[in-house]
């Protein structure tokens, strides 16, 4: 094993577990990232986001940097059940600027200690629906993988209704993201 991607390793997982006691891990992925992290040898999470549906507000949807997050979900059956309200709320308090609803889709990556990993990993993905599994070679060592949903949403400007399809689309990237974990965990061979 090359000392610098266990070095690499052991510096993410001390990050993991610093994150996951002060509640800082998407609640819905931080069961799989752990048991992940804590069984397979061979590969190490670098960072991930369970996909999710924020209301902002801002100068325009181009000025991200001066954008504010008024409320994001990570649950779809709460997104479902919140977002008109929170939608009509912060509408009534923009004071003239933008509101609009981001959908950010699932996205995971990892490092492998091998190609042939890394390989397996993005079939993983693929087999999910991630439509982005690919991977390079990183450079503490081994291979860097990303898995990602590539559709992202951004709706301004429409009725209620309409923004709660982001809820909906959410809903189906956690399929998928449930199809991942349970393939990398099957099928990652350390």
């Amino acid at each position: 094993m090359n000392q610098d991607w266990a070095k690499g390793r052991e510096r993410a997982l001390e990050r993991l577990f610093d994150h996951a006691s002060r509640g800082l891990l998407d609640s819905d992925i931080q069961d799989f990232l752990l048991e992940f992290n804590r069984t397979m040898k061979c590969a190490y999470t670098t960072s991930s986001c369970s996909g999710r549906v924020a209301i902002l507000w801002g100068p325009s949807i181009f000025d991200k940097r001066r954008a504010e997050i008024v409320v994001a979900y990570h649950d779809p059956r709460a997104c479902k059940e919140n977002l008109c309200q929170k939608l009509a709320e912060a509408s009534r308090q923009a004071g003239g600027q933008t509101v609009w609803v981001s959908l950010q889709p699932p996205i995971l990556h990892l490092v492998t200690l091998t190609q042939e990993q890394a390989e397996q990993a993005a079939r993983c993905g693929d087999r999910a629906g991630f439509s982005r599994a690919c991977y390079r070679a990183y450079r503490s060592g081994g291979y860097h993988v990303e898995l990602a949903v590539q559709d992202k949403l951004t709706l301004i400007g429409a009725e209620c209704e309409s923004m709660l399809e982001a809820c909906r689309v959410l809903e189906r990237y956690k399929e998928r993201l449930s199809r991942l974990q349970q393939c990398l965990l099957e099928s990652l061979e350390c």
